[in-house]
């Protein structure tokens, strides 16, 4: 039987400002592994875990065993990793299969790792989030309840309905070690998708262009604010189209290590559908131009292809695609880390650590994935040279109970 919810205060509203920055007390000092600051080492470590995939078929005991595995691993890796933060990247609960009145439970079981540790985090919605009978709104109303100061999943910053907008598009600013000035901006966006509340009809499979109008002028404000362009990561939970036109061509082992399994079916952004045949309707271009164009951007992160778990840097033509170069932005992709959803695939998670120099910028991004036997996978280091240097291959492996 799944805990039951405690009633906890809901965060007030905030305005897009205050929005912006990072819970906590208001200090403006930072300690070592706290959520809104840099370590005092200049240090910041993020776990994403993509695709959970709590509470499929509810109740089917061999489901609910699936995600007692999910905790494990959760568990194991917060443990072993100790992030500052932790990123939901969408598909946390696949709603599509839970009840209304289940929908609580659920997301308290997907949360009870990060609870049990008192550790911050922060969501995007994916695919499977909403659904004809769960609203995404109401989604984040439950985190929030839960988390209190823990939970940096914010209000909707783009004023708009849940089946047009989404819910989960907002920004946290990351301080130096000393609290007093943002280091690091994570951008948060809800690429929507699946079926949409109330109505069960299907929804668009990419960011709406009010999204990306608010990007565009929250980064142009920032830039005022601060006169500078502040480094930045973003989280979307599907993919850009333009990385499935980069894996059909051919993912290069040593230069863009991880998992890659060239039999998996791809539905990226922005695609037209109906039923199972689509085509790509270029409807991701405007969030894909926003974000190439955006000043000391560093990488983009996203799940819900389970298999693949590479990064490309977008420096060369991607043919078919608007726009066809990336300018050296990169996009990462992070395999499944529940053991709900399909495939068999090995379970892992993306680690992400940012180090800063003596005075306080952004020197290295380095990724990882670890994977469900604690091990490390695909290491390296995103910064100009990535896609020429060369890096041990990875092989595919799958979960040796069959997932």
């Amino acid at each position: 039987m799944a805990p039951a919810i405690h009633a906890l205060p809901l965060l007030e509203a905030k305005d897009t400002d205050s929005a912006a920055v990072a819970p906590s007390n208001h200090a403006s000092t930072c300690s070592d592994q706290g959520p809104r600051c840099f370590n005092s080492n200049g240090e910041y470590k993020i776990t994403v875990f993509n695709d959970l995939h709590f509470g499929e078929r509810e109740l089917v005991l061999f489901l609910v065993i699936k995600d007692t595995k999910t905790l494990g691993l959760m568990g194991m890796t917060l443990d072993k990793e100790k992030p500052n933060l932790v990123v939901l990247n969408g598909d946390i609960v696949s709603n599509d299969q839970v009840s209304a009145e289940n929908e609580k439970n659920q997301l308290e079981i997907a949360l009870g790792p990060l609870l049990h540790r008192n550790q911050a985090w922060a969501s995007t919605y994916g695919n499977h989030d909403p659904s004809k009978t769960v609203s995404t709104r109401t989604m984040l109303e439950f985190e929030q309840q839960l988390g209190g100061k823990n939970c940096w999943t914010k209000n909707n910053m783009v004023e708009g309905e849940e089946n047009d907008v989404g819910t989960s598009n907002y920004y946290l600013l990351v301080n130096s070690s000393f609290g007093l000035q943002p280091k690091m901006i994570l951008w948060f966006f809800d690429r929507r998708g699946g079926k949409q509340f109330d109505n069960g009809g299907p929804m668009d499979n990419w960011v709406h262009q009010n999204v990306v109008d608010w990007f565009n002028a929250q980064k142009k404000k920032l830039k005022d604010k601060y006169g500078r362009a502040i480094p930045s990561l973003a989280f979307v939970h599907i993919p850009i189209f333009a990385l499935y036109k980069f894996a059909k061509n051919g993912v290069d082992p040593d230069r863009y290590p991880g998992f890659h399994d060239r039999h998996e079916g791809w539905r990226p952004q922005g695609l037209d559908c109906v039923d199972n045949d689509c085509t790509y309707g270029g409807h991701d271009s405007a969030f894909v131009n926003a974000l190439i164009h955006t000043d000391g951007h560093k990488a983009v992160f996203s799940g819900h292809q389970h298999s693949e778990d590479w990064c490309m840097k977008w420096d060369e033509p991607v043919f078919g695609v608007d726009p066809s170069t990336g300018h050296g932005v990169i996009f990462c992709l992070g395999g499944h880390s529940g053991f709900g959803g399909y495939g068999a695939w090995t379970r892992s998670s993306r680690q992400i650590s940012i180090d800063t120099d003596s005075l306080g910028r952004v020197k290295t991004v380095e990724t990882y994935v670890l994977l469900e036997d604690g091990t490390r996978a695909a290491s390296v280091k995103l910064n100009n040279t990535y896609g020429q240097d060369k890096y041990p291959e990875v092989p595919l492996t799958w979960d040796p109970e069959g997932g």
